[in-house]
């Protein structure tokens, strides 16, 4: 070996055997520049903006980014529902409440109406109702009339059972029950004007307890009640038998006192022509039982029927 020589004075490369010795280590370079592997499994994956994906159309810019507002003017060109529900306009607001206005204006209307219409049956309804109980308590009362002496002259001792004109009659009769404390009552029915300043009259009745062929001095003293106003026209009148025995006609006076009228009717005219008095007539039981033909003297009877025959000539 010659020292001097370069080749022979540097140290002989080492044998490599093939397959044996360790592998020489590659750089990453070599590992980047040869496109291997773990270049990429080391070096972290790039990330890519917004931008990139946008300009890729990727879904991120279309989940990230907000939809843009498209204001009332794109959809009033594009026919949307916000041109239909833009608003109205001041004379579709002034129609709208002018027809509102009618409509409960006519709808106030029919109500008042019918209101009125319920009011004014309900008053008639009523005021029939009153009718019918004034015309029950006459007919009970006159029906109920007695026989019984009502005043006494001193002088000529002539007695009255009735005493009738054509504003006023009196007599005696029982009260009903729920107005009766028992007894006769001399009762006083009559037509009196209403007041200063009104043209109509009214029916008043009064009545007091009968002691000793008397009326009750405390019960003469209390206010007659009223039954009927509003009287534009009206008055008693009264019937017996005729002369000859046959029903008479009606007179406004009664004429015979100590004798009871076979039938008494009142005649009355309301000044409201929707007011209506339904005709009133009643007969007296006892008045026909001691019914005398007109100009008779005192004890004179009508004629009695004649007995009836029983069958087979009183055999």
């Amino acid at each position: 070996m010659n020292r001097g020589c370069r080749c022979c004075t540097s140290p002989a490369p080492p044998l490599r055997v093939a397959g044996f010795g360790p592998a020489p280590r590659r750089g990453l370079a070599a590992f980047s520049r040869a496109g291997g592997s773990v270049a990429k499994a080391r070096s972290p994956a790039p990330r890519r903006g917004l931008a990139a994906f946008s300009r890729a159309g990727g879904s991120a810019a279309k989940a990230r980014s907000p939809a843009p507002r498209r204001g009332l003017a794109a959809f009033s060109r594009a026919g949307g529902s916000a041109a239909k529900a833009r608003g109205f306009t001041l004379i579709e607001i002034i129609l709208a409440t002018l027809l509102l206005a009618l409509g409960l204006a006519i709808a106030f209307s029919s109500i008042h109406s019918a209101n009125g219409s319920v009011q004014r049956a309900e008053l008639a309804a009523a005021r029939n109702e009153h009718l019918r109980a004034v015309q029950g308590l006459l007919y009970r009362t006159l029906q109920a009339a007695q026989p019984l002496v009502l005043a006494r002259d001193e002088q000529t001792q002539q007695i009255t059972y009735l005493d009738g004109t054509r504003d006023r009659m009196q007599f005696i009769a029982p009260m009903p029950g729920y107005l009766s404390h028992g007894g006769p009552y001399v009762i006083t029915l009559k037509l009196v004007p209403a007041g200063t300043g009104d043209a109509t009259r009214k029916l008043q009745f009064a009545f007091a307890m009968l002691v000793d062929e008397k009326p009750l001095e405390q019960d003469a003293k209390l206010p007659p009640e009223e039954l009927l106003d509003g009287i534009a026209d009206g008055h008693f009148e009264y019937r017996g038998l005729a002369q000859d025995s046959t029903i008479g006609s009606w007179k406004t006076e009664w004429n015979r006192p100590a004798e009871l009228p076979l039938e008494i009717r009142l005649v009355l005219r309301f000044a409201d022509p929707s007011r209506s008095w339904p005709p009133f007539s009643t007969a007296l039981p006892l008045g026909f039982a001691h019914a005398r033909p007109e100009g008779a003297t005192t004890g004179a009877l009508a004629p009695a029927p004649p007995p009836m025959q029983p069958p087979g000539g009183g055999r």
